[in-house]
């Protein structure tokens, strides 16, 4: 009987608790291999019943390049995201992103760029994350008690704090399938550190509706696929302007997932 108690006890207080909106502010920094590219931004989460957004805001569009006191105004590019100079020798740009979690549908919609230059929208599908749970250690994260967990996703290893207390699920990022609402994620090499400042508990929060309705969604794998096709027409143009007997190539280096293309090199 006790143990029937226990079951019902716990179910009951996660449909409570989903019931419930909840925001958070989270400083989110990514430490480039570029350092001059090194970013630390705001990120805001909002979670309602059984979906979520998770954006960023173009209020710090310059001054979260750290390394780039002098950057530039930036400027309004097509396809609706910024580009800003940064110095001499490096431009970047600058998108106002926004991951969509329909938590019915085990699903994240987000906006992305290829290459910098288009605009796409991605769909991934969950389960996309297989955490093991670490050893109990007490880890309190702006008063809220924590459990760790830990995943390798697409070339790193993330260290997950998460909190069963504050929401039966949910996530920052792409982050998603712990048994509460994570708190804090760092990838073990340091590129990729997410650090909540803020909760609000029972926000008031409107309808959250789906920001990227009625546009047309690439898989993950098509993605990765358009963005190798991009950066093979960007090959032939640098051979197309290349003499006789030079070689070249090009590589990602600097991206938080590991698209799996490698290098992609000619010799003329």
């Amino acid at each position: 009987m006790g143990k029937l108690f226990f079951i019902i006890f716990f179910a009951s207080l996660g449909l409570n608790l989903s019931a419930q909106s909840l925001e958070i502010e989270y400083r989110v920094r990514v430490n480039k291999n570029s350092v001059i590219t090194t970013t630390e931004t705001r990120y805001y989460l909002k979670i309602k019943g059984q979906v979520s957004t998770y954006y960023n805001t173009l209020e710090d569009s310059l001054s979260q390049y750290i390394y780039a006191p002098h950057a530039t105004t930036s400027y309004r590019a097509k396809a609706g995201f910024l580009v800003a100079k940064l110095d001499d020798h490096h431009s970047t740009c600058i998108l106002e992103r926004i991951y969509f979690k329909d938590y019915s549908s085990h699903s994240v919609i987000f906006n992305e760029l290829i290459n910098g230059r288009k605009l796409v929208h991605i769909k991934e599908s969950y389960p996309l994350f297989d955490w093991k749970l670490l050893p109990n250690r007490d880890t309190i994260i702006l008063g809220y008690p924590c459990q760790r967990a830990v995943a390798e996703f697409r070339g790193r290893t993330y260290v997950a704090c998460f909190s069963p207390t504050l929401y039966p699920f949910g996530g920052p990022w792409k982050f998603e399938g712990l048994p509460g609402l994570i708190l804090q994620v760092q990838s073990e090499d340091n590129y990729f550190i997410i650090n909540p400042v803020k909760i609000t508990l029972n926000a008031n929060i409107d309808t959250i509706e789906n920001p990227h309705a009625g546009k047309e969604t690439l898989s993950w794998e098509a993605y990765v696929e358009a963005t190798k096709a991009d950066l093979q027409q960007s090959l032939k143009k640098m051979k197309a302007m290349s003499a006789a007997g030079d070689d070249g190539g090009i590589k990602i280096v600097d991206s938080i997932e590991d698209m799996g293309i490698g290098e992609l090199s000619f010799r003329k």
